[in-house]
């Protein structure tokens, strides 16, 4: 039988990016280790086969990084029992003292050449086993790290420090230093600086900003046979000139290095298409494809210029400042008469009113046929001004309806209209101040009604609006309602039962009282994801007739006091539930099983529970959502697999796990076979104890 088995060589590239730790990451200096993180453990490619295993072990030893006690103990059995491990390990950083195991590690692995030290190390800690392992080793590199505010003061950092400056002298091969701060470091760990110093072997230094360089690093080291002084943090103009930088020795400026903010350069947006350099001219003996007949050129053509031009342009970033400039997409436009005629579809295939409205309604003005092409509207409020500018009178309000209708009345073929929004998953829109006229979204119903797809844009109240402007959306998937238009007054006699069949996702952002009312009245038989913005006596009786079709309910700003009935029992199909309240449940009416399921009830399909709370800061508040975590009994949610707090926030120190109680419940919750998640979605890794 041939052996199909790739070479180690080949194996070992294939898993070097899995396993290997940058650098930048190893000797990250900053407050919050990057290593806080809770996902899975690259060891697991060890477990692939024998031939990962041979090949990923020394891989994984090659970069080693210890957090917590049990991780030291751990390692320290795993190199005393295997003595060819230790020999592989060439990177060690330890994020505090851990007790004896480090001196069986640093025996064990005599072949470390970068040394990470913590000395954020408190009282309850234990540095013996590190002090004693300092002078077993020769680093070539040493970094440091010292808590940027608050130093910690003890007796085992003193002896940590002690060591420190002890075993250096020793370390015959180290020639690089790194230090986020060295002039703190001097003022209150100066035994370490001192013992740098006289080595006077330094030919590299990091620091982290240029004060720091001039000021610290030279000064200090100045007597070492140093090379080069790194500058992390980008240096701005004005403070070269606050340090007089033009006017410094060169002796000086030849070791320091660093980078120039104004030397940046600024990355492209990534929507934006580059365009070949004017300057550049092509000679053609003839047109392409000029002896093709000219239906032919077309199609060929007008394919390319699709890909060119049928492209959504970007949403707006919010809090961004929005610079006008013309469109990537425009000088396809101007290269000849041709691309122009056959371009101009694709072009206005998605339009974007925000700063555009104007010039889009001359052309289209200029142009009717255009509006059988575009499928995607953002943004309706500028609408209604760019047609009063360019009206007679800019006061006739009537006028201006008249020309919100026509221009929707223009576009027979719409898939979207959304406004400007934040949320670009979901596209709910926020911009509310000047929403599109209740008359042209009629207009827009009834000329694209077969086509719309999703609706989403804010929409002006009226006082008698009949149910039947939603007859025509035969096609309509996604709805964001955003409008207090009254329904009362033709309820029940024109609800068509039969509309909005396809709709899939149902946002009830604002909305009349009879709005919830004339959706009661609808089969909605497609609907799967409903929100709503609030919990009101209309919406219970919406979900009583459309609960049971629901796989997933946000709702949001709810309080506990207008929960009337057990969530799961009105909706007993869902397969994620979102609770959202303004701040944490009050102590009097706080969350509790009875509100999310009754009885001996069984939440048959729920996978995800979504609570969007503030973080309970009192001992009753703790309390009560530990009762609530506690009830969550997988013989009564038997396919709940994660419950998640947009609130939580995972320890990043291993001091502060057990005072967790975030932790507390993700432990309680594990033993259900249930995972608990930050607000990222991050689920918590239970630590080796």
């Amino acid at each position: 039988m041939p052996d199909n088995s790739l070479p180690d060589e080949i194996v070992s590239e294939i898993l070097s990016p899995a396993l290997k730790v940058p650098d930048e990451k190893f000797s990250d200096t900053s407050d919050v280790s990057p290593f806080t993180e809770y996902a899975e453990s690259p060891s697991a490619y060890l477990l692939v086969c024998k031939s990962w295993l041979r090949v990923a072990t020394p891989l994984l030893y090659s970069v080693v990084i210890i957090r917590s006690k049990a991780q030291a103990k751990a390692l320290g059995r795993a190199l005393s029992d295997n003595k060819e491990l230790g020999q592989w390990v060439r990177h060690l950083r330890v994020e505090g003292g851990f007790g004896s195991p480090m001196l069986a590690i640093l025996k064990a692995a005599p072949n470390i050449t970068d040394l990470y030290l913590s000395l954020e190390i408190f009282a309850s800690d234990n540095t013996v086993g590190l002090c004693n392992g300092l002078s077993l080793i020769q680093p070539q590199r040493l970094i440091l790290k010292d808590a940027e505010w608050r130093r910690t003061r003890n007796k085992m950092v003193s002896q940590l420090v002690d060591a420190l400056a002890a075993a250096i002298p020793k370390w015959q091969r180290l020639s690089v230093f790194r230090c986020g701060d060295i002039g703190s470091l001097n003022i209150v760990r100066g035994e370490i600086v001192a013992a740098l110093a006289a080595a006077k072997k330094l030919q590299e230094i990091t620091v982290n900003c240029l004060d720091d360089a001039l000021h610290d690093a030279y000064p200090l080291f100045q007597d070492c046979p140093l090379q080069s002084i790194q500058v992390l943090e980008a240096v701005e103009p004005r403070t070269l000139k606050r340090v007089e930088w033009d006017a410094q020795p060169p002796s000086l400026k030849k070791f320091i290095h660093f980078k120039r903010t104004d030397d940046k350069e600024l990355a492209p947006d990534s929507h934006v298409q580059s365009l070949p350099d004017p300057s550049l001219t092509f000679q053609f003996s003839s047109m392409p494809m000029s002896s093709e007949q000219p239906e032919v050129q077309d199609k060929i053509w007008s394919r390319i210029l699709y890909f060119l031009l049928a492209i959504p342009p970007p949403p707006p970033v919010p809090g961004a400042e929005q610079r006008k400039k013309r469109s990537p997409r425009l000088p396809f436009l101007l290269v000849c008469k041709m691309f122009n005629r056959l371009g101009l579809a694709h072009y206005y295939t998605h339009v974007a009113l925000d700063d555009h409205a104007l010039h889009f309604s001359l052309v289209l003005s200029k142009n009717p046929s255009l509006g059988q092409h575009v499928r995607t509207i953002r943004g309706g409020g500028t609408l209604s001004a760019a047609y009063a500018y360019g009206s007679d009178d800019d006061s006739d309000d009537d006028a201006e309806d008249d020309s919100n209708v026509k221009f929707m009345s223009q576009l027979t073929a719409l898939n979207e209209i959304y406004g400007c929004y934040s949320d670009i998953s979901t596209k709910i829109s926020l911009n509310l101040e000047d929403p599109l006229s209740w008359d042209a979204f009629v207009a827009a119903t009834q000329s694209s009604g077969p086509t719309l797809t999703e609706i989403s844009i804010p929409i002006m109240s009226h006082h008698r609006a009949s149910p039947m402007v939603f007859s025509p959306l035969d096609r309509l998937r996604s709805l964001a309602w955003t409008c207090r238009a009254d329904f009362s007054a033709y309820i029940p006699e024109q609800v068509p039962p039969k509309a909005l069949s396809k709709l899939i996702q149902l946002r009830i952002l604002t909305a009349h009282a009879s709005f919830l009312q004339v959706l009661s009245l609808m089969e909605l038989p497609s609907l799967r994801h409903v929100l709503a913005k609030d919990s009101k006596p209309e919406l219970w009786a919406f979900l009583r007739v459309h609960g049971i079709k629901l796989s997933e309910l946000d709702m949001r700003y709810v309080r506990v006091d207008t929960l009337k009935e057990p969530v799961l029992d009105v909706c007993p199909n869902l397969r994620s539930l979102t609770l959202c309240a303004h701040d944490t449940f009050t102590p009097n009416n706080m969350l509790t099983m009875e509100h999310l399921l009754s009885g001996s009830n069984v939440a048959v399909s729920l996978e995800k529970l979504k609570f969007k709370v503030e973080l309970p800061s009192q001992k009753h508040e703790e309390s009560a959502w530990s009762h609530v975590i506690d009830g969550l009994d997988s013989t009564r949610f038997p396919q709940l697999r994660q419950v998640q707090f947009t609130s939580c926030r995972w320890p990043k120190k291993e001091r502060d796990i057990p005072k967790s109680y975030w932790v507390r419940w993700s432990e309680m919750l594990q033993k259900k076979g249930i995972h608990l998640a930050d607000t990222e979605g991050r689920e918590w890794r239970s630590r080796l104890k």
